[in-house]
């Protein structure tokens, strides 16, 4: 599971449900991103989180909660924005299909973001795929 606490210093929360112990806590690229969605596209673990003070929206691999891999930066918001003094909104992954799925981000008083995204595997996980097919077409000659 992963939160946050409310307010624009604290890190990412990792916590298991039961039972529910604190198991660490890790950075991410700015400490106000706060409202935050979870899900598995593609086969891959993405957080997405919508940052509070810029509206900036940031989607994290999540394959290993501890060191969170930033895969991109994304916002449509122009000009000055409306303070977002108490530090809330909300962001949610939408309909999923393949490798592409609608993520839909709001920091209160500054309106609602909505992209569509598409998630392929990074290529280092495509050579490792491929490496090990070629070792079990190796091992089946033998």
């Amino acid at each position: 599971m992963f939160g946050k606490a409310t307010g624009a210093g604290n890190n990412l929360q990792i916590a298991t449900i039961s039972p529910a112990n604190l198991d660490g806590t890790t950075p991410l690229t700015a400490a106000s991103e706060a409202p935050m969605d979870f899900a598995n596209i593609n086969g891959i673990p993405l957080l997405a989180t919508v940052d509070i003070t810029s509206s900036v929206v940031r989607i994290y691999d999540m394959t290993n909660p501890f060191a969170p891999v930033l895969r991109d930066s994304l916002t449509t918001t122009t000009g000055s924005l409306t303070a977002n003094g108490n530090g809330v909104g909300q962001v949610k992954w939408g309909m999923e299909s393949g490798n592409s799925a609608t993520l839909y981000a709001m920091s209160t008083n500054q309106g609602i973001q909505a992209f569509s995204v598409n998630v392929v595997p990074e290529p280092g996980s495509i050579l490792a795929v491929g490496l090990g097919i070629g070792f079990l077409a190796l091992r089946r000659r033998k």
